[in-house]
């Protein structure tokens, strides 16, 4: 579910909505942040994803990637966040090292690497990091209630746009099947 105007109103009652779908897995919220990653004289452009981490990695299996560290860290730590092994790599981090994130409304934050992921695309593992969704609403300034989009899992991958449309008519968001 995907808004127009970059937020969604009334996130928790979408939410209960969405999840009264028979066809809904897990349902969760999500904040997406552009940032720059800075450590030294490093910089790096990308995008903070903040969300609940075990919803997170229910649906995208963020564990499996995992190099160092865990999911159950982020969960663990409310200022801690997980990078893509490129990011790690150009700015030489490991778990425990502090990593300072500028937002486009230009919050910054020290946060700690509480687990370096890898995927199959090298693309994703240098710009991408994952932070719990306060971490991500602090960086945008805004409140607790703020957020950008909601992740649906069904359970047949083949009936999602039918139940895409459902759910855009349902919440009167734009639903995005993938």
């Amino acid at each position: 579910v995907v808004p127009a105007k970059n937020t969604i109103e009334n996130p928790e009652e979408i939410l209960a909505l969405v999840r009264q779908n028979e066809n809904v897995v897990v349902a969760f919220p999500q904040v997406n942040s552009p940032v720059f990653y800075n450590n030294g004289k490093s910089q790096i452009t990308g995008t903070t994803i903040g969300f609940p981490p075990s919803l997170g990695n229910q649906m995208y299996r963020i564990e499996s990637f995992m190099v160092q560290g865990s999911i159950q860290n982020l969960e663990m730590n409310r200022n801690g966040i997980l990078i893509g092994s490129g990011i790690a790599d150009k700015m030489n981090l490991n778990t425990g090292d502090n990593i300072s994130l500028t937002s486009s409304r230009g919050v910054t934050l020290s946060l700690t690497v509480v687990g370096i992921f890898q995927t199959k695309n090298s693309r994703e593992d240098k710009t991408k990091s994952y932070v719990n969704l306060a971490v991500a609403q602090q960086l945008l300034k805004e409140r607790n209630t703020y957020i950008t989009d909601i992740n649906v899992n069904i359970k047949d991958p083949n009936q999602a746009p039918e139940i895409a449309k459902d759910l855009s008519e349902l919440t009167q968001y734009k639903a995005e099947d993938w």
